[in-house]
């Protein structure tokens, strides 16, 4: 197994951290100050504020319909960019949102989620 990327949990939620780069890059790191929530119910990629999404190298490739957790069905634009996480490039969707890191995203870049509620510590790791 090869450690993906690690993270905290941080009120019983639990979190990865990231930075944009010069290249207009969101780039997943230990020392990030952007603080995501790694949400199993959010089935996209990445949602980010719009003020941050506006700062990445990025493409509008259309709409899409998200449901909420109340049900409700909303149409949100989707974006195609890059996301780093080491030396590993990965093309993933970004939408308008809080800072989440949904379930297409992390089946890209990881086999297995870890959450150790003991250590505090969430894990992403590969095969």
């Amino acid at each position: 197994m090869k450690q993906i990327i690690s993270g905290n949990i941080d009120d019983n939620c639990p979190t990865l951290t990231a930075a944009i780069s010069e290249k207009k890059c969101l780039v997943f790191t230990i020392n990030g100050r952007l603080l995501f929530t790694v949400d199993s119910g959010f089935s996209g990629g990445v949602a980010l504020p719009i003020e941050l999404l506006s700062k990445l190298n990025i493409r509008f490739i259309g709409y899409e319909n998200y449901s909420l957790a109340d049900g409700t069905i909303i149409q949100l634009k989707e974006y195609y960019g890059i996301v780093e996480i080491g030396k590993e490039k990965v093309l993933t969707t970004f939408i308008e949102g809080d800072f989440l890191i949904g379930i297409e995203f992390m089946k890209s870049i990881a086999d297995k989620l870890i959450v150790d509620f003991r250590k505090q510590k969430i894990t992403l790791l590969r095969d």
